[in-house]
């Protein structure tokens, strides 16, 4: 009798790749959120490789913080450290004219620095290093170009189950889910930055139904990879 407790069978794959979501946290030390353990094991587990995420926060709100709405972002595995020709080149020179260690250059172009006080400083080398990359027009490398190929195509395939989902279901617009800038969420979370004069009790509702739609999507997925052969 197969045993279901094992990595050999689906369920037993499921639950190992949830339980490798517990050792992940971000650069301040934040586990995953409950909410939306369910949606990355299921991207995952059809090829998605996920990098960030959020459940959705009615509290931020209710604090008069900004909208949080449920969101996944995915890439491409196996991102290339450099993305310009001669990209290492001015990053040993943006560390000699900042008198900084190469792996603080390299977290200023990465961005996401969060509470470093040294955030002012790090936000001025990543801007001068996008004017440098303009300024000489440089190309991307072989390596980058094949990878940003890879995410269109992980981009494609997750339209099209994007797609599928949304055949003769009626939602919302604001809660319809979408791909955009590889982030998948609600039309919704990219004009929050522009909520600032719509009633709260609008906003809390859109990000409530996006939720929702995000569990809903999540176990179209789930049957989508218990189905596969």
């Amino acid at each position: 009798m197969e045993n279901l407790e094992t990595p050999s069978t689906k369920e037993g794959l499921w639950k190992k790749e949830y339980a490798s979501l517990e050792t992940i946290v971000d650069a301040c030390g934040t586990k995953i959120e409950e909410g939306i353990k369910d949606t990355l094991v299921a991207l995952r587990l059809l090829g998605f490789n996920t990098t960030s995420s959020c459940a959705g926060h009615i509290d931020d709100l209710e604090e008069n913080e900004a909208p949080s709405y449920p969101y996944v972002q995915i890439q491409a595995l196996n991102r290339p450290k450099l993305r310009y020709e001669n990209e290492s080149e001015i990053r040993q020179e943006l560390a000699l004219k900042y008198n900084l260690e190469l792996k603080d250059i390299n977290l200023a172009i990465a961005g996401g620095w969060g509470n470093d006080p040294r955030s002012d400083q790090l936000e001025e080398i990543r801007d001068y290093f996008r004017e440098i990359i303009r300024s000489k027009a440089l190309s991307e490398t072989a390596d980058y170009k094949k990878w940003k190929e890879a995410g269109r195509l992980l981009d494609d395939k997750l339209i099209k189950y994007i797609q599928e989902f949304y055949t003769e279901r009626a939602v919302r617009q604001k809660a319809k889910l979408e791909l955009r800038q590889k982030c998948l969420s609600s039309d919704e979370k990219w004009k929050s930055d522009e909520e600032n004069n719509i009633e709260k009790s609008l906003i809390l509702q859109d990000i409530k139904d996006t939720q929702k739609e995000m569990q809903d999507f999540t176990e179209f997925l789930k049957k989508k990879y218990f189905e596969q052969k």
